[in-house]
């Protein structure tokens, strides 16, 4: 393939390359990086492919491959997985004291006024919408914010003479 064959076709194989990369969930930067990447590997071989149709696939594989590459150079772990929940890794004073705050808090909400608890229980648990928790404990919707916002007030003042 000639240079002015593949200019001709580059700007369509740098799109194909792109909907790879974001297919993969890589964000818009990422997936410029590997369709740049990628153009300059077909760039230092576009004298041995014949064609348009070998050009293509060969693009959405390589798009595919390097942005396999990158999603395993920044493969992350989520901080729930990373935390052991296996009780025989905790240490002792970690699990009492992870207990003694449990037990606190199930204190301190079942001090709260029956809506309040039922409509903090629906949002933070059960993540019920507005009209959801209105429905449900049988009051306006434009009450539950109130409601919602005086339970973690509540909360939040026991938290601070508790600290």
């Amino acid at each position: 393939m000639v240079q002015q064959e593949f200019e001709n076709i580059a700007a369509d194989l740098r799109q194909r390359i792109i909907a790879v990369a974001r297919g993969y969930r890589l964000d818009a930067d990422s997936a410029e990086d590997v369709a740049q990447d990628a153009m300059l590997k077909l760039w230092t071989i576009r004298d041995r492919l014949d064609g348009r149709m070998q050009m293509t696939a060969l693009a959405v594989t390589i798009g595919r491959h390097l942005s396999i590459d990158m999603l395993r150079k920044t493969k992350t772990v989520d901080l729930d997985e990373a935390k052991p929940t296996d009780s025989r890794f905790r240490q002792p004073d970690a699990m009492l004291e992870n207990a003694e705050n449990e037990h606190w808090l199930d204190i301190q909400l079942d001090r709260l006024p029956t809506k309040e608890h039922a409509v903090l229980h629906l949002r933070q648990v059960e993540h019920k919408s507005t009209v959801e928790i209105a429905a449900i404990v049988g009051i306006n919707p434009a009450s539950v914010p109130t409601l919602l916002a005086r339970a973690r007030r509540r909360l939040l003042e026991e938290m601070k003479r508790r600290g």
